[in-house]
């Protein structure tokens, strides 16, 4: 909170700053912007001229030697004078364009001539803003990372600015092309080079196209690594100074080369090592010795072979790794803080020593997601997380036995605030039971499958007709079947909407309903969109969509009854 009033003061000081610029500098910029206009178009007139005019004497030369008329006499010598003028009155023309362009440029520069330290902190501001907008309007071109060769590329005193600067230039993130291979490995050691002994970021990605069946065990796009051996061993050499390592989409051969130096990587936080085009071959391996981030992403790679130290580890997000593996990762990470494993797998043949489930204090958040035949929450028989806040299972549908889930809660007696049960074929009485553990949970989203089997009853009913389920709830998204009734949304909140007597604290209700996509929806009727503007009105934010959460039925069923009104 203090760093951000911190940003915020400085932010508005430095606008401050701006508007004492604006009101008369301004004028002055658009009055030369004017002049520079008038005289482009003057020039462009003369030039036009210019060629015209040589452009006939010379056709009129070739018609008097055609017709042999050489001796006659004819005003030729007042075409030359003109000639020679104009050609004198663009040349004055081009050196006036020449001087307003520099004064322009000089008045752009004027704007930062402040001190060099305020000069400094904007631009930082400006590199330091590295987020990419989720889902930026299709009218804005692509969205590109903040950069200093972009300040560089303004004018030359930004340029000379820039280069000055080495805290600009310690984000490098880099899409590997084979064909721009020199280019880019230049780049990168003169990007190193400028960031002086500043702790730096690097990341590298490449677009492979994946497994090619036609050619065997082989990926087309694969990365060649000899053209980018300057730039390995110039990330090499610094590696002391890496602050955050990410490899992304790179063959096993590349990572397997980027061993760092005899110094070690003291500053190193972050190490991201995901989504390899061959699983397994990838051998993560330093000169100096495992080093020790605070934050882990890794996918697709066998543990033994990643030789780092998870004793300061307090985030990672695990993907494709066997159950054994992230199991050891937790066992091996006492600060962890943060956990996220997707789509595990090798469970049939694991059978850990001892069946005491393993102690973590620490852990906090844990988040389970496949979209694979396995059962995933077998995980669970063998940890136990009393300090555990939020808890996340979606598995896409998949008939999950929720034994473990259950055991697992009253095991570890969390005070779990945050809970999402996704995609679990679950029935209703299962889901009352394993509800009834969670009396504090705050957000809560039960999405539930299998309407149609008789077995699989809405679990919704119950939130209904009991208070006593969730019942410090604030935020609720809740999954409902086509005989859902509109009219029986407000119990969801309240005893009655007469009285105002709340059954639950909610704020957000999010309503997934399969209506949404039939063939002829069952849309909301006008009275039942009157009581969901009640529920808006009493400061609770409702929403209904379907099972991308990306329809907005209200707004279908709102235009649906203006139609009918129009009809």
């Amino acid at each position: 909170m203090g760093a951000g009033r911190r940003r915020s003061v400085r932010k508005t000081g430095l606008m401050d700053i701006s508007i004492e610029f604006n009101s008369t500098l301004q004028s002055t910029l658009n009055a030369l912007i004017i002049k520079l206009h008038l005289t482009l178009t003057i020039i462009s007139f003369i030039r036009r001229l210019l060629v015209s005019t040589v452009a006939l004497a010379e056709i009129f030369r070739r018609w008097m030697t055609k017709n042999n008329m050489g001796h006659a006499r004819f005003p030729t010598a007042n075409l030359v004078t003109h000639i020679s003028n104009a050609k004198s009155a663009l040349e004055d023309l081009l050196i006036q364009r020449q001087e307003l362009k520099g004064s322009v440029n000089q008045f752009h520069s004027s704007v930062f001539h402040v001190p060099l330290e305020v000069t400094t902190y904007i631009f930082q501001l400006y590199i330091d803003d590295q987020e990419v907008p989720d889902d930026p309007p299709a009218h804005i071109p692509k969205f590109r990372k903040p950069s200093p060769l972009i300040l560089g590329a303004v004018c030359h005193s930004w340029h000379r600015i820039a280069l000055s600067i080495p805290r600009l230039w310690t984000n490098i993130s880099i899409q590997l092309c084979e064909e721009k291979a020199e280019g880019q490995s230049q780049l990168v050691c003169d990007w190193l080079k400028r960031s002086g002994e500043f702790p730096v970021s690097i990341e590298l990605s490449s677009i492979l196209s994946g497994y090619d069946h036609t050619v065997g065990d082989k990926f087309p796009d694969e990365l060649p690594t000899l053209p980018f051996l300057p730039m390995i061993n110039a990330i090499n050499e610094c590696s002391h100074r890496w602050k955050r390592l990410a490899c992304i989409k790179l063959p096993p051969a590349f990572c397997n080369l980027l061993c760092g130096n005899l110094q070690g990587t003291p500053l190193l936080d972050s190490l991201t090592i995901q989504d390899a085009p061959s699983y397994g071959e990838i051998k993560f391996h330093l000169k100096a010795g495992k080093p020790s981030p605070k934050t882990i992403g890794i996918s697709d790679l066998y543990l033994c072979s990643f030789d780092v130290d998870f004793s300061r580890v307090t985030t990672i997000i695990a993907g494709g790794i066997t159950f054994s593996d992230i199991l050891d990762v937790i066992r091996s990470a006492p600060l962890l803080k943060t956990c996220t494993w997707v789509d595990g797998y090798d469970f049939e043949y694991f059978e850990p020593s001892g069946q005491i489930p393993f102690v973590h204090s620490e852990l906090e958040t844990f988040s389970l997601e496949t979209s694979l035949h396995e059962d995933c929450l077998r995980l669970l028989d063998y940890l136990t997380l009393p300090a555990l806040q939020s808890l996340s299972c979606d598995f896409y549908g998949e008939d999950c036995p929720t034994t473990s889930l259950k055991s697992f809660l009253e095991r570890s007696c969390c005070r779990l605030l945050a809970v999402k049960l996704s995609g679990i074929a679950m029935k209703k009485d299962e889901l009352v039971d394993l509800v009834q553990l969670l009396p504090a949970v705050q957000n809560a989203s039960i999405i539930q499958e299998k309407f149609s089997i008789n077995e699989f009853q809405p679990f919704y009913t119950c939130l209904l007709t009991d208070s006593e389920l969730l019942p410090a709830v604030s935020s609720l998204h809740i999954a409902v079947d086509t005989g859902f009734n509109w009219t029986d949304l407000a119990s969801f909140v309240y005893y009655d909407m007469e009285s105002h007597r709340m059954k639950r604290p909610l704020r957000v209700l999010k309503i997934r309903s399969s209506a949404v996509y039939e063939l002829r929806p069952r849309y909301i009727s006008r009275d039942r969109l009157k009581l969901i503007q009640k529920l808006k009105d009493q400061g609770i934010e409702v929403s209904v969509g379907g099972p991308d959460d990306l329809a907005d039925f209200i707004a279908q069923s709102e235009a649906n009854s203006q139609k009918l009104t129009l009809e």
